[in-house]
């Protein structure tokens, strides 16, 4: 999801409403619509949800339909393939990460609220 700290960058980025939000495009197979050749084509530009993301934490928080749409892709992939080497502390931070990766939305601008 893009925030309003986002804001400077949306003219660089692929993207959609869902509702309220703004979140990043997918190309057909899950991959992020910014990643060509395993790379990421706005990377110095990247959202502040690039930054902080961690694929196989995202898989622990999506709901079952979107584990299955986010397994086509590449990422998706590896990220299910790594789901063992989340530890005990990575667990118990699941629902702080949920609220970081879920963030308010702010009712003047319509964007989610930056952290």
């Amino acid at each position: 999801m893009l925030t309003e700290q986002d804001e400077p960058n949306f003219h660089a980025y692929n993207y959609r409403h869902v509702g309220d939000l703004r979140v990043l495009n997918n190309k057909p197979n899950g991959e992020c619509a910014h990643l060509a050749d395993n790379f990421c084509t706005i990377y110095k530009k990247r959202p502040q949800v690039c930054r902080t993301y961690d694929c196989r934490k995202h898989w622990k928080i999506l709901p079952e339909s979107e584990q299955h749409r986010f397994r086509k892709s590449d990422m998706g992939r590896a990220a299910f393939a790594s789901l063992s080497t989340l530890d005990a502390d990575d667990i118990a931070d699941l629902p702080a990460y949920r609220q970081r990766a879920t963030p308010a939305i702010d009712a003047k601008t319509g964007l989610p609220k930056a952290k």
